[in-house]
């Protein structure tokens, strides 16, 4: 008699049944909804940037042709939130891109990393042709071209932040120990976002080792260069992975 091992095989590698359910049953679930989906693209084209409230969600769906009234925009948002693919902040706010004099302030809601993480992974299954296939220049500008203005968007910034991650790999390659306003005025990049790159990849956890170290710099020094360009002031260092990716680069 086969013993039942609660697993699946895909090409060797293991999938356990548990995980397949937390992606089908929790991550893609509040997805099944075409509206929850809506509400999702709205907030990969605008919540990566600032909080959303219900009025800007409201705007966006209107725009579409779709009227839904708070209430129901609150219940999809409710079950993105459950999903861990969007949360809720604390504080609340007026709304971020459209315009508005009013005094009265709504829930401030952002997209997750997670929900990043899978609207990336939603992309790349339903880009035709371009899984498991090496890109030339051509296959990739029709790719990108005939992208809806959210898919697209998404697909660019994602170029974007990895080409800022592997400049910073290469200017640390060279010089191990300098500062985020260092890396700025070498690269040219804004500061923001070279502290936002530095930050988002300095974190350690169980899947995905840091690619940087960061370490804030104390006494006057900081407090003048903080002052004068209006940003913390880091040191910024290769992660032990980087230290061994850049390690073996040198050996090619």
């Amino acid at each position: 008699m086969l013993k039942n091992t609660n697993y699946f095989r895909i090409n060797q590698k293991t999938i356990e049944d548990t995980k397949l359910d937390t992606v089908f049953d929790q991550y893609l679930k509040p997805l099944r909804s075409k509206n929850a989906r809506l509400i999702f693209k709205i907030f990969i084209a605008h919540g990566q940037k600032c909080s959303l409230t219900t009025l800007d969600i409201e705007t966006e769906l209107l725009k579409i042709g779709l009227n839904l009234d708070k209430k129901e925009i609150n219940g999809y948002l409710v079950s993105l939130l459950k999903s861990g693919l969007i949360l809720k902040d604390e504080r609340r706010g007026k709304p971020t891109i459209i315009k508005y004099d009013e005094k009265y302030t709504f829930d401030l809601w952002k997209i997750t990393d997670l929900g990043i993480e899978i609207a990336d992974w939603i992309q790349k299954f339903t880009d035709k042709g371009s899984l498991n296939k090496e890109e030339d220049i051509y296959a990739f500008l029709n790719q990108i071209f005939f992208l809806d203005k959210i898919n697209k968007d998404i697909r660019i910034q994602k170029i974007k932040e990895e080409y800022a991650v592997i400049k910073c790999l290469e200017t640390l390659s060279e010089n191990n120990n300098i500062t985020n306003i260092d890396l700025k005025e070498r690269l040219n990049f804004d500061l923001n976002e070279i502290n936002e790159i530095l930050l988002k990849y300095s974190r350690n956890d169980s899947t995905k080792p840091a690619i940087f170290k960061v370490i804030p710099v104390k006494g006057l020094i900081n407090r003048f260069k903080k002052l004068f360009e209006r940003s913390n002031l880091y040191y910024c260092r290769l992660s032990e992975y980087s230290e061994k990716l850049a390690k073996n680069r040198n050996l090619e």
